[in-house]
């Protein structure tokens, strides 16, 4: 088990390494190919400036790379009964969905104080 989780800490690294490569690159001018996309149908991120602004994209890039991590290492611990794993499944989703950086995009405005009418 101490090896598997090794092994995915590295993989994560690596994808955050390519994640910051990318970063550099749209930065300096280069078009790039992102690292990672949204699932079809994960609407969250269908506004162009998702992929367009290099500040959504970076922030995009980075949650859907370490949910999809958190998720797999989830999904591949050893020894855990299906019940406990799909009640982690549900609770790390939760989380994510709370961490979302939609949430962080958009939240402000659902925030701000209505005028009565």
């Amino acid at each position: 088990p101490t090896i598997c989780l090794v092994k995915r800490a590295g993989a994560l690294r690596f994808m955050d390494r390519e994640r910051g490569r990318e970063a550099v690159r749209r930065f300096l001018g280069e078009t790039v190919e992102p690292v990672v996309e949204p699932e079809p149908g994960d609407n969250r991120f269908k506004d162009p400036e998702w992929s367009e602004g290099q500040y959504f994209d970076f922030w995009k890039q980075a949650y859907l790379i370490t949910s999809r991590w958190a998720e797999d290492l989830t999904r591949s611990t050893e020894g855990v009964d299906e019940k406990t794993r799909q009640r982690a499944l549900f609770y790390l989703n939760q989380m994510l969905a709370a961490l979302s950086p939609w949430v962080l995009r958009y939240l402000p405005m659902y925030l701000q104080p209505r005028a009565n009418h």
